[in-house]
């Protein structure tokens, strides 16, 4: 009897179901978590801009979550807004932050507001936006650096701005389709 006993096929040591456990959680477990924090911000983004008077165009035919994953990864019902209008606002660079969080959005104006060249920085994650309307604010060629990344601008507005026609030129350089209204 002083026979090892077979080790069956389903046993495991304690240090492998750490192992399991921890991968788990981080793989699916941290998906989770970052829908679930977009879904917050997205909300906090749309309750800040109604708070500050804005007008947001949502997109109905967009896909949106089934009930289960509303439940499970958060409401994205708010990832469907595709315009946002802030003109005659008084909208602020700080306050601008929270369009990022709007990633679907394709048309943005913040014309006869306190935005500036910082406040465009905000921007930079906006990869569908096509038409943008930044007239009538204190924007300068060095904000115009942050559109260069936004492949998708079809029309850009910067009338009664101080923006040079230097300013122009290099934005037009580096996106030729686009339309400059200046």
């Amino acid at each position: 009897m002083d026979a090892k006993p077979k080790r069956r096929w389903y046993q495991f040591s304690l240090k492998t179901l750490l192992l399991v456990m921890t991968a788990i959680c981080l793989g699916p477990g941290g998906y989770i978590t970052h829908e679930q924090q977009k879904a917050r911000n997205q909300w906090a983004a749309v309750e800040a801009i109604e708070k500050l008077g804005g007008r947001i165009e949502f997109d109905p035919s967009l896909p949106s979550r089934s009930a289960w994953q509303r439940l499970l990864l958060g409401d994205d019902s708010f990832a469907n807004a595709t315009g946002l209008d802030l003109s005659n606002t008084r909208v602020s660079d700080a306050e601008l932050a929270h369009v990022r969080h709007l990633s679907q959005l394709r048309w943005l104006a913040v014309s006869w507001t306190e935005v500036t060249d910082s406040g465009l920085a905000h921007l930079d994650g906006l990869a569908q936006l096509r038409n943008l309307n930044i007239g009538e604010t204190d924007v300068t060629d060095t904000g115009l650096v942050h559109v260069h990344g936004l492949r998708q601008l079809a029309v850009l507005s910067v009338q009664q701005t101080q923006v040079t026609d230097s300013g122009v030129l290099n934005v037009q350089k580096s996106l030729p389709k686009l339309h400059i209204n200046h």
